[in-house]
């Protein structure tokens, strides 16, 4: 990959076999996770001409593309190569920055530099189903685990909400305003907690959904965020800075913060945390099944020894 091109997000499909990453001066390239050494499933190209993208979401066998051309792309990545799906291409009249699929994948949405929000069903690509300006430039969108909520951010300093009834939505509900501009919106996996949302000021902002109150506010040092999700279980916040190339990592429900500044310290405040945990059998057999590695050095008679003791097992 040529050195002067800019990342702009990643995504993994539902399964975790593709990977795809959008660059803001070269397109979108995807990659089979089984069959690296064959190259790029999708190699780089531009999903128009001369179009950089700044955000790829997966949906079934649908890419969509938050594209540099003023439009959301998909492309098919069950086929080798990614072509473009035909005719369908949902256009706006200013670059588009972040793109989502609703959870069942009938539904598209974007945030776009013109100031709006979009969402189409996917079958028609000429009329939205929620069109709503904004003002300024929006940059983040996501829907709820539960597909009954849309969140959007961008250059306003606040973050909107829209709960959905089919294809019905309410008028958005605006969260607390932070100031400046705010980049990614994360749900939690649970969709119990919230929106995390990344600012410029390098503060990560936690909302709870059904009392529209900030609940946490993860202080920065002055640098852009350029990432937030929260951990499967929905207990921890992670958020990462590239350009202070740190790690943050925020136990939510004891407030407890970390920083680490590599992945070797990453990984050793993860062996920390679980170090202690009891599992009882059942619970080992299925960390097994998922293929978690340390699961996988020990035979049948050696898990054993681990469980029901905490889980790294015998020194």
């Amino acid at each position: 990959m040529p050195s002067n091109i800019v990342r702009g997000a990643l995504a993994f499909n539902a399964n975790g076999t593709l990977l795809a990453a959008a660059y803001r001066n070269g397109g979108v390239a995807v990659w089979d996770l089984d069959k690296t050494d064959q190259g790029a499933w999708c190699p780089l190209r531009p999903t128009g001409e001369n179009s950089g993208a700044y955000g790829v979401a997966f949906s079934g066998t649908f890419l969509a593309i938050a594209s540099g051309d003023k439009a959301v792309h998909l492309w098919d990545v069950s086929q080798k190569g990614c072509p473009a799906v035909p005719n369908k291409i949902f256009r706006r009249n200013d670059l588009v920055f972040g793109v989502a699929f609703s959870p069942n994948g009938k539904l598209v949405a974007a945030a776009s530099g013109d100031g709006t929000v979009a969402v189409w069903d996917i079958g028609s690509t000429d009329h939205p189903i929620l069109d709503v300006p904004l003002g300024k430039p929006m940059f983040a969108v996501a829907f709820s685990p539960d597909g009954k909520t849309l969140a959007a951010t961008g250059a306003d300093g606040v973050s909107y909400l829209w709960t959905m009834d089919g294809k019905t939505f309410s008028s958005p509900t605006v969260l607390l305003s932070h100031g400046g501009t705010l980049g990614q919106i994360s749900f939690s996996p649970d969709g119990q907690m919230v929106v995390a949302t990344a600012g410029a000021t390098g503060t990560a902002f936690v909302t709870a959904l059904k009392m529209n109150a900030r609940g946490l506010a993860l202080d920065g040092s002055g640098q852009s965020l350029f990432g937030v999700a929260f951990s499967p279980d929905s207990k921890y916040l992670l958020t990462g800075s590239n350009l202070l190339n740190t790690v943050r990592l925020l136990e939510i429900d004891s407030h407890q913060l970390w920083d680490v500044t590599n992945r070797d310290e990453l990984i050793s405040l993860g062996v920390k945390r679980v170090t202690g945990m009891q599992l009882d059998p059942t619970e080992c057999s299925v960390l097994r099944e998922m293929e978690i590695p340390i699961f996988n050095i020990w035979d049948t008679k050696d898990m054993e020894l681990v469980c029901p003791f905490p889980f790294l097992g015998p020194g």
